[in-house]
Parts: structure tokens; C-alpha cells; sequence
């Protein structure tokens, strides 16, 4: 009698357990979008170019840069995509 309820308790906690990961698995990933800028030296003054990114539909779309890109960036957060919009 005890086996038969230790099997039963375990069975529900494996039957559990795969919900949990079903409905995590089946969750929209939200992902962080940015906005960048470019400069021309590390004093960051001159901004040589610039792109943002936008969230259509749940989904991250990275523009071509306006101007140019150099190793000088600054990177910001503005959103969380798809969830809370642009901060």
C-alpha cells in the first residue's frame, strides 16, 4: 500500500513538474532593446552616428545606422519587448 502511494506521489510530481516547464517553455521571451550612439574618440563630444530598436509585434527590429559606427558607443536600455514598452 505505501509503494502504491509513493508511486502515485511521485508520478504527480513528475506530471507537475512538465506542466511547469510546458507553460515557461510556451511564454513569449521579453527581450531588452536598445538605442545606440556613436562617437568619433574616446572623449564621446562628436556623435558620428546613431540607430534605435524597435519592438513591432514581439519582435526586436534593428535599423541601419544613421551615419556611422565606430568602437566609441554608448549603449542605453529603453524597453522591454515584448512587456513594458520603452522606459
Amino acid at each position: 500500500m505505501i509503494k502504491k502511494i509513493l508511486v502515485g506521489a511521485a508520478a504527480v510530481a513528475m506530471l507537475g513538474s512538465s506542466l511547469v516547464l510546458t507553460t515557461a517553455a510556451s511564454a513569449p521571451p521579453s527581450q531588452i532593446y536598445y538605442s545606440y550612439e556613436f562617437y568619433s574618440d574616446a572623449t564621446y563630444t562628436g556623435m558620428v552616428g546613431y540607430y534605435t530598436q524597435q519592438c513591432i509585434n514581439g519582435t526586436i527590429y534593428t535599423p541601419l545606422v544613421t551615419g556611422q559606427t565606430s568602437p566609441y558607443v554608448i549603449t542605453e536600455a529603453i524597453g522591454r519587448c515584448p512587456g513594458l514598452g520603452d522606459w
